[in-house]
């Protein structure tokens, strides 16, 4: 009997397995068509819009060159392609925009980027090092959230001065 369960729970994992498998081929198949959907409707929006700009040659009255490349063409398809270009920009940075507020809303005000770059040690901090660091423990001190709690003074060389509150 205790082999006979066995083998069918080797059977049932060996069954959920095949499951899991089928259903990521069924997660990654529709997401395979909407790529090859997007490609074909990019396709097809180059395909009109070079359709157009046979269209405004003809009615402009612009002839097609004989020889070489067809700059009216290959304009018509960069300057498409910058167009595009400038719009993903533009919604790149309305969205960051967006980020940045909701951020801030959450969060508050953003400290400056020198306090939120993290950069490697030195060996001794000079004085540059040091009055970044001053800088940024006083806009700490400055935030409502750090009332009362007790820090620990010490001097150029690690060793602890003194153990003392914050002053709000």
């Amino acid at each position: 009997m205790q082999t006979e369960s066995a083998g069918e729970d080797s059977a049932l994992a060996q069954m959920r397995q095949r499951s899991q498998t089928y259903l990521s081929y069924l997660f990654w198949i529709p997401l395979v068509f909407c790529v090859l959907w997007g490609c074909n409707s990019i396709a097809s929006l180059v395909e009109h819009w070079v359709a157009m700009l046979y269209g405004v040659r003809r009615t402009v009255g612009l002839s097609v060159p004989a020889v070489g490349p067809d700059y009216w063409i290959l304009g018509g398809v960069a300057a498409l392609a910058l167009i595009a270009i400038v719009a993903l920009a533009g919604a790149y940075a309305m969205y960051r925009t967006a980020w940045n507020r909701r951020l801030r809303n959450v969060w508050g005000t953003l400290p400056a980027p020198s306090q939120l770059r993290i950069r490697p040690l030195d060996r001794a901090a000079d004085l540059t090092e040091l009055r970044r660091r001053d800088t940024y423990l006083r806009a700490l001190l400055s935030c409502s959230q750090w009332n009362r709690i007790p820090f620990e003074q010490s001097d150029d060389h690690g060793n602890p001065i003194a153990t003392r509150r914050l002053p709000y």
